[in-house]
């Protein structure tokens, strides 16, 4: 597994490059002593996107799972930023996660919701 993860998070090209993220130290995870090159709550938005397609055939739940999960993470990152609390990587990963996995199944759906003439 940490492998993976190095070969992923901390080897790939294309996050260093192409991945626009701050990448703050306190922010990131570690592994074997080196940093992701994207912080917390972009590891879970990349991991979400990447494991997305498993939810495309309940894609009309994401109609209402994809607002909620926006808000939570638009939520957890405004909150931190003007200093009412302290958020961590645990939250952050997981309000990514929540986020990048209902992206794309919502997409989908109003995509087929505009071509059918909803």
């Amino acid at each position: 597994m940490q492998r993976l993860l190095i070969f992923v998070f901390v080897d790939s090209v294309f996050l260093h490059r192409w991945w626009r993220c701050h990448r703050r130290a306190e922010r990131s995870f570690f592994v074997a002593g080196r940093q992701f090159h994207i912080c917390a709550r972009c590891t879970g938005i990349f991991i979400g996107y990447a494991t997305s397609p498993f939810l495309i055939p309940w894609r009309e739940s994401a109609l209402y799972l994809f607002p909620i999960a926006l808000m939570c993470m638009g939520l957890d990152g405004v909150t931190q930023n003007l200093g009412w609390r302290n958020s961590n990587n645990p939250l952050r990963l997981a309000t990514g996660f929540a986020f990048g996995f209902t992206f794309l199944p919502f997409i989908i759906h109003i995509v087929e919701r505009m071509s059918v003439g909803y």
